[in-house]
């Protein structure tokens, strides 16, 4: 993951926020989750913020799910807790990095949850809810970031690698 490009990863991450719920409506992944883990290695904290929160409001303006600049803040949020736990994380190891994204999927369901909760007070949070945002859809976009990030990475890198003869 280190070679591609935090645009390419930022593109990849919009190709699904268009794709994602039109090719699969039944999954909840959260498609800027990888690009965010990605932000939290290659740049500031401050810059993260910021990215992080762009990424959020893209969301906004392609939801009606929730008001608008609740997944703007909900990123924010994220960005502010997770990323000082990347040095428990290495972005060049495979299973590391999508554990890495599931954590970071995981805390933006769980502070969604809270958020829209707390905000519009008619989402009841139950067992089977609590077992699909926070075990199975993180471990959907641990997933997601294999395939539709780390497989790109790994082709990336094998077509800037010279062939030996």
């Amino acid at each position: 993951m280190k070679k591609l490009p935090l645009w390419a990863c930022f593109l990849l991450a919009l190709t699904y926020l268009f794709l994602g719920t039109a090719l699969f409506p039944q999954f909840r992944i959260w498609p800027f989750a990888p690009f965010l883990t990605l932000l939290f290695y290659r740049v500031p904290f401050k810059k993260a913020l910021w990215l992080s929160f762009a990424a959020g409001l893209l969301m906004d303006i392609f939801s009606s799910q929730f008001k608008f600049g609740t997944f703007a803040l909900n990123h924010v949020l994220v960005t502010a807790l997770l990323y000082g736990q990347k040095q428990h994380f290495f972005e060049d190891k495979v299973v590391a990095f999508s554990f890495y994204t599931a954590i970071v999927s995981c805390c933006l369901s769980f502070s969604l949850l809270i958020i829209s909760s707390i905000s519009q007070k008619q989402i009841i949070i139950t067992f089977p809810v609590l077992l699909s945002d926070l075990v199975f859809m993180p471990f959907l976009d641990a997933l997601y970031t294999f395939v539709w990030f780390i497989c790109p990475s790994s082709l990336y890198q094998l077509k800037k690698k010279p062939i030996k003869e």
